[in-house]
């Protein structure tokens, strides 16, 4: 910050160097329109000396708390020179009418007046800029309602949004139409409000004169304008927002660059034609939300669109050709819910490039998906929201990211690249395992991660099959999900903030099938497949599988039984709950170590749920409202029972259920059991080894042919 330098007197100048504000800064300079002043400086003889290096008229010995900043030399490219910007006038001093900014300060040559610089100063009637002064921030002069005059410097090309608002020159501007034709040539004409007199399509003047016709007729204007006649020479950040009176623009040559949210809300603009221009780049929602805008086309020379440039414009059956286009923004065409089939040439499709195109029904890759071999990633949220009915996913896209077809609830098939004679790749190493459960070197090419959301909320998608090369010899079973063997995971550390890895949500498969190549299943990745009935692991032998996170199959309430592979290592709390249909779950050959919280919560039509050796604790309401389990046989393993491990095991008046501990009630060595680990549903019972004699008080169980069996 500049220091305050109100005790130091009216010719003293803070030199303090910091950090160059000015241009002002990427999200602060939104600047109007770019112009060249022709104007000459007032001209007049100023009788009074000048000091400061002539920074200041002697008119001004009374001006104080003027502040500059510098630019540092650190900050500075190779030949540039250190410059100063007019930072603030003090609130609460008069300053006089007439204000000249000053060339130089302490030798530093003066390029710029601040966002706010002068705001509120309602004595301030007339601004003199000097030559030397390029850009002024916005909302630089806002509030000065008696400011009505300006000498122009010859080098201000920038002026910012709002610069000049709630001043007497603004208001001139507005009630006096022909000021716009009376300054000199490059002219401000302040745009951002709604300037111009009646339905306009601006054109550019090389525009042929035999088209002015037939665009006037095509776009219903009443009035066909040529840029120069607007002096039109860039444009701002907000130029034309919201501005209901544009029907047509073709960009003049001049125009290199549309800036943040230039139109903005346009909503009677229905096309845009920017080959006569020398376009390079369009802003951030440049066109956003131009809702009648259905013809675009873009020049060649264009290769950057920024984040959201055309989010909800109104394109019905294509988009732009985007293939010399280098940088493509996120959201790019999000929204656009007339946009109903497309054709797509480029081999990447940006981060939710058509997320909320609630009509997309169809998309080409290359005309008749001559370039579908082309196409490589899907960005996250790249298809959300869309109305694809069914999608074959491009054989080389290995992952499908986090929320790529999110709430795409016409969804009811997919597939995927699954033909036997996969291509290796085997400079990544690793291998895999064939379908015939024989491990073999190399990768698998194909889909290899579904990541968080990637179909949540895909309320119709029954069915995923496979496809063979050329995208023939299909292989698909109605309402099941079978994926390909190179899939390693549908879970990963998601990108989205806060989610789950929610993958198949609320889905409508009956069946699902695993590779022995999947590794993990992500938290809520089934959860709410209310018709699932089966999981199968192929190869269950050779699986790969250690991990089922949290939620996995929470309320899968037609799931009938599910038999793990002696690979799984985790199960994550809740994983099974509110499965109401499901008899048994047997995790009796796996690795696990863990019985984790809620993970058998609201099972009622458990029957069998097999513990391995392995486990070590049960947390807390691992076991609640399992009315019809048999019974559980904890091994020696176990260390620890948690407060309510096992609760409301049978309904009211109907028993108790039997927990057979693996050990014997001699057994003093143990364990951190909590008082509280069961509820008066349960009943435990030690194993009584051949010989040992009966405690009094304890209950007892033992194998007969195989089968534990109570013995008291």
């Amino acid at each position: 910050m500049a220091r305050d330098i109100s005790e130091l007197g009216a010719d003293v100048f803070d030199d303090t160097v910091v950090v160059n504000k000015s241009k002002i800064s990427p999200k602060k300079r939104n600047y109007i329109i770019g112009l060249s002043i022709t104007g000459v400086l007032l001209a007049g003889a100023i009788t009074a000396s000048v000091i400061l290096c002539n920074t200041v008229l002697l008119d001004y010995a009374n001006v104080t708390n003027v502040t500059y900043y510098f630019t540092p030399q650190t900050a500075l490219e190779e030949g540039q020179e250190s410059t100063a910007v007019l930072y603030k006038l003090q609130s609460d001093v008069t300053y006089p009418s007439t204000f000249r900014i000053p060339s130089q300060v302490k030798g530093y040559k003066v390029v710029g007046v601040a966002e706010e610089a002068f705001a509120g100063h309602t004595e301030i009637k007339h601004v003199i800029f000097p030559n030397t002064v390029e850009f002024v921030g916005e909302r630089a002069f806002a509030g000065c309602e008696n400011l009505s005059k300006f000498t122009w410097g010859k080098k201000l090309y920038d002026i910012g949004v709002d610069a000049f608002d709630g001043t007497a020159f603004y208001n001139n501007l507005l009630k006096q139409t022909n000021i716009l034709y009376d300054l000199p040539s490059g002219v401000l004409i302040y745009v951002g409000k709604d300037y111009l007199p009646q339905g306009i399509a601006l054109v550019s003047d090389e525009l042929p004169e035999s088209e002015y016709a037939s665009i006037k007729a095509e776009y219903g204007s009443t009035s066909v304008k040529k840029f120069s006649e607007y002096n039109i020479r860039n444009f701002c950040s907000g130029a034309f927002k919201g501005n209901d009176k544009i029907t047509y623009i073709d960009l003049p040559k001049g125009i290199t660059e549309i800036s943040k949210s230039t139109f903005e809300g346009c909503y009677n603009l229905q096309g845009l034609d920017t080959t006569h221009s020398s376009l390079t780049k369009i802003g951030v929602r440049g066109f956003a939300e131009c809702y009648a805008l259905n013809y675009i086309k873009l020049k060649d020379t264009v290769d950057t669109l920024e984040d959201e440039a055309f989010r909800g414009i109104g394109l019905t059956d294509s988009i732009p050709d985007l293939t010399h286009v280098e940088l493509l923004g996120d959201f790019l065409f999000a929204e656009c819910s007339e946009l109903t089939g497309l054709t797509y040439d480029l081999t990447i499709v940006p981060n939710y490039m058509f997320a909320g195109c609630s009509n997309l029904a169809t998309i080409e890759w290359g005309v008749d998906d001559a370039k579908i071999d082309t196409v490589d990633s899907f960005g996250l949220g790249a298809f959300m929201g869309t109305k694809f009915s069914e999608f074959v996913v491009p054989k080389n896209v290995t992952s499908i990211e986090d929320e790529t077809f999110e709430g795409c609830t016409s969804l009811t098939k997919v597939m995927f690249y699954g033909n036997p004679n996969y291509e290796l790749m085997p400079d990544l190493g690793g291998s895999y395992i064939d379908d015939d459960g024989v491990e073999r070197e190399g990768v698998l090419k194909g889909l290899q991660l579904i990541k968080a959301s990637a179909f949540d909320g895909c309320t119709s998608l029954a069915t995923i099959g496979l496809y063979g090369d050329d995208y023939l010899d299909w292989d698909v079973t109605p309402n099941e999900f079978h994926f390909p063997r190179s899939l390693e995971k549908t879970d990963i550390n998601t990108t989205v903030s806060g989610s789950n890895n929610r993958v198949f949500y609320g889905s409508a498969a009956t069946k699902v099938v695993f590779s022995a190549n999947t590794k993990a299943i992500g938290s809520y990745a089934f959860a709410n497949n209310s018709l699932l009935e089966e999981v199968e692991f192929k190869n269950a032998d050779k699986s790969r599988l250690t991990t089922v996170k949290k939620n996995a199959f929470e309320n899968c309430s037609s799931l009938q039984s599910l038999t793990f592979p002696a690979s799984l290592e985790s199960v994550e709390a809740s994983a099974f709950k509110n499965c109401t249909s499901i008899t048994s779950i047997d995790l009796g050959s796996t690795k696990i170590k863990s019985i984790p919280s809620e993970l058998f919560n609201n099972c009622p039509e458990l029957v069998s749920a097999s513990i391995p050796n392995s486990v070590t604790n049960v947390k807390s309401n691992a076991y609640y409202q399992n009315y019809k389990l048999e019974y559980v046989i904890l091994p020696t393993s176990i260390t620890e029972l948690q407060s309510k491990a096992f609760t409301k095991m049978r309904l009211d008046g109907e028993g108790t259920m039997p927990i057979f501990f693996a050990w014997g009630a001699g057994d003093t060595t143990r364990r951190n059991i909590a008082s509280s680990w069961k509820d008066i549903t349960v009943q435990e019972y030690y194993f009584l080894a051949e010989g040992e004699e009966k405690v009094e008080g304890k209950h007892y169980w033992q194998y007969v042919a195989g089968v534990p069996t109570i013995v008291d």
